[in-house]
C-alpha cells in the first residue's frame, strides 16, 4: 500500500433522543424527567460521516476543514480506533481500524487523548502519559523537557494544570502528541485558543515533524493552519467530502472572485449597500467606520471589480463623496472554502424543494 493512511467509504451514525411533545409539560414532569424528555420521545438517526474516502501519503500534512458538525473529530476518532465505523474501513500503514486496532495504536499519537489529574503539574501529566504509552522511563525525562520547550511551556512545567489557561492546555495536549514519537499524528484543533505569535511557531514545529517523515492529519476551522501547514486539504460538509486538493489548486480552480478593500468618505453604509445591490457583488462587509471623519472601510467580494469601481466612481462624482483608497486582490483560500460551502448549501436547498 503506497498510502500511509487510506479511508475507504467510511460512514458513521449516531442516535439522538428528540422530544415530539405537542403540549407543554407540567412542572412535575419537567422536574422528574427534564424538559426535553417530559413528553413523547423519538430516537433520530444522524449520519455524522457519509461514505468518506481519501488517502494520505507518508510525510504529508493533510487537513480536515469544515464547519462545526461536519464530522472532522468523528473521523479522527475512527482513525485513532476510539470509534468504529458503521460502514467502510480505514487503514493505517495497511492495518485495518476495524480488525487490527492494537497494531494501529502502536503507530499513532494524538492530542485529544491526554488524561490525568488536573492537580498534577504539566511535567507529571506528561510522565503519566508516557507510562501509559509504554515509553522507556530512562529516556523520557530528557524528551519531556524537549517537548515542553517546543510548545513554550518549559517555564510553567512544574505548575498544576488546573491553573492553566485554555491556550496553555492546548499546548500541553500538543506536547503530549509530540512526546509519543509515532509514524502518524492525529491532531484535533491543535492551535485552538493560542495567540498568533505562538501559533506561527507551533505550525513550524508541526511542519518539521512532517519533514522528518511523520504523517500528520489535522482537523481545523482555521484557514491559516491550512495555508501554512497543509499539503492537501479535505473539505467536509455535514459528513460529506466536498473536495480534496492542494490549497494552491483550490484557489486556482475557484471561479473568479476578487476582494475589493475600499475606504470612502461621505457615504453611509446603507447607501453603499444600495449602490452595490448587483449580481456581481457576492457580499459586502463593513470593516470599520469613523464617525468624526465620516470615513468608512468596506470589503467587497465581487466577480467584476472594474464594473463595481466604475459604478462607485460615477456615484461619488454626482454625490460629492470621495474614494480615499482602493486595493483589489485575488481570491484567498478562505474565499474558496466559503464559496464551496455556499454552493453545497444551495445544492442541498434545491434538492429539498
Amino acid at each position: 500500500m503506497n498510502s500511509a493512511v487510506e479511508v475507504r467509504k467510511i460512514s458513521k451514525y449516531f442516535y439522538a433522543r428528540v422530544s415530539v411533545s405537542g403540549n407543554s409539560p407540567n412542572w412535575l414532569k419537567k422536574l422528574i424527567f427534564g424538559a426535553s424528555l417530559s413528553g413523547g420521545v423519538k430516537v433520530s438517526k444522524i449520519k455524522a460521516l457519509d461514505s468518506v474516502s481519501f488517502s494520505v501519503k507518508k510525510g504529508e500534512v493533510f487537513g480536515l476543514l469544515g464547519p462545526n458538525g461536519s464530522g472532522k473529530t468523528t473521523l479522527l476518532k475512527i482513525l485513532s480506533t476510539a470509534l468504529l465505523p458503521d460502514e467502510g474501513d480505514a487503514y493505517v500503514f495497511g492495518y485495518s481500524v476495524t480488525g487490527e486496532a492494537e497494531s494501529i495504536r502502536k503507530l499513532i499519537t494524538t492530542n485529544f487523548s491526554l488524561i490525568g489529574n488536573p492537580y498534577w503539574t504539566a511535567r507529571q501529566m506528561l510522565e503519566y502519559w508516557a507510562v501509559l504509552n509504554d515509553e522507556d522511563p530512562g529516556e523520557i525525562k530528557h524528551r519531556i523537557n524537549g517537548v515542553l520547550d517546543l510548545v513554550g511551556l518549559s517555564e510553567r512545567a512544574d505548575e498544576v494544570v488546573s491553573r492553566f489557561s485554555m491556550g496553555m492546555k492546548v499546548r500541553l495536549s500538543l506536547a503530549a502528541s509530540l512526546l509519543i514519537d509515532r509514524e502518524v499524528m492525529l491532531l484535533d484543533e491543535p492551535l485552538l485558543g493560542i495567540d498568533p505569535v505562538a501559533a506561527k511557531e507551533l505550525r513550524e514545529v508541526i511542519r518539521e515533524r512532517a519533514r522528518e517523515g511523520r504523517t500528520i492529519i489535522l482537523a481545523t476551522n482555521m484557514i491559516k493552519d491550512v495555508e501554512e501547514m497543509c499539503d492537501k486539504v479535505c473539505v467536509l460538509y455535514k459528513g460529506r467530502v466536498i473536495t480534496v486538493d492542494t490549497p494552491e489548486m483550490l484557489k486556482r480552480i475557484a471561479r473568479k472572485v476578487e476582494n475589493v478593500h475600499i475606504t470612502v468618505r461621505g457615504v453611509s453604509v446603507k447607501e453603499m449597500e444600495r449602490i452595490l445591490n448587483e449580481d456581481e457583488v457576492l457580499d459586502i462587509s463593513l470593516l470599520r467606520r469613523d464617525l468624526e471623519t465620516g470615513r468608512a472601510s468596506f470589503k467587497i467580494r465581487t466577480q467584476d471589480s472594474v464594473y463595481i469601481l466604475d459604478k462607485l466612481l460615477s456615484y461619488m462624482k454626482n454625490s460629492g463623496g470621495k474614494i480615499i483608497s482602493v486595493n483589489v486582490s485575488g481570491p484567498t483560500l478562505e474565499d474558496v472554502i466559503v464559496e464551496l460551502l455556499r454552493e453545497e448549501r444551495d445544492r442541498e436547498y434545491w434538492q429539498g424543494v
